[in-house]
């Protein structure tokens, strides 16, 4: 545990690894009370949280596939288990929807969300479901691929992505750099630093809105891509 051992003061984390480490009653962490905004065409105004996006290949599109209903028999990439928006979230919808993981025809296993996209491009899949913050950031550096990348649908919101802070350090360190990181937007500098990220700022979180999570987690914790039955 980096933390444990003074290797990490702060860390940026993903939602399901922040809420494992708790649910195993990590000593050593704690919530930085912030989190970053995001631009997304079905973010709410100033509010933290993030969305995954579920895309599909240019044959998709043409065959005019608009919804994740109507991909069963595809061929489907997810991430790691340690990412929400890449595989859990597809898991849970699933199971919302009475299905298994043997609705896709194929799974293949990406390495990353950006894995993911490049796997659409290239149509060595027909779908995902990938981090919106990475797609736009991904558009934003390609833009000749928005004709051959498209959105469907948008699951979330999901949770804030967390900052995690050792516990052990000095509660003024802390409390400088939550203060630091909530008016960092309010600077033409920091504006334009965030900005390159799509972020277009950052704001208040609290330990609540991840222990709601903790039961989204538990729901898919005994789910696979492999699985077959619920």
């Amino acid at each position: 545990d980096p933390f444990e051992h003074d290797d990490i003061d702060v860390a940026f984390m993903s939602p399901i690894a922040f809420v494992r480490m708790h649910d195993a009653g990590n000593r050593h962490i704690e919530l930085l009370p912030v989190s970053s905004v995001h631009e997304h065409r079905k973010a709410v105004h100033g509010e933290t949280g993030h969305f995954a996006d579920v895309i599909v290949n240019s044959d998709l599109q043409a065959a005019s596939v608009d919804s994740f209903e109507k991909l069963r028999g595809c061929r489907w990439a997810y991430t790691g288990p340690e990412s929400f928006s890449g595989n859990q979230i597809t898991l849970q919808v699933l199971k919302r929807h009475g299905e298994t993981a043997t609705f896709f025809g194929n799974k293949l296993r990406a390495k990353s969300h950006l894995d993911s996209i490049y796997m659409v491009l290239n149509k060595q899949v027909d779908a995902a479901a990938v981090d919106a913050n990475c797609l736009a950031l991904f558009f934003d550096r390609n833009p000749s691929y928005k004709d051959k990348v498209f959105v469907i649908e948008s699951w979330g919101t999901l949770p804030p992505y967390p900052i995690v802070v050792r516990k052990a350090l000095p509660e003024e360190t802390k409390l400088a750099l939550k203060n630091a990181l909530l008016e960092m937007a309010q600077y033409a500098e920091g504006a334009k630093q965030l900005a390159q990220f799509r972020v277009k700022g950052f704001a208040s979180v609290s330990m609540d809105e991840f222990l709601a999570f903790k039961e989204a987690v538990r729901e898919t914790s005994k789910l696979t891509f492999d699985s077959v039955y619920y």
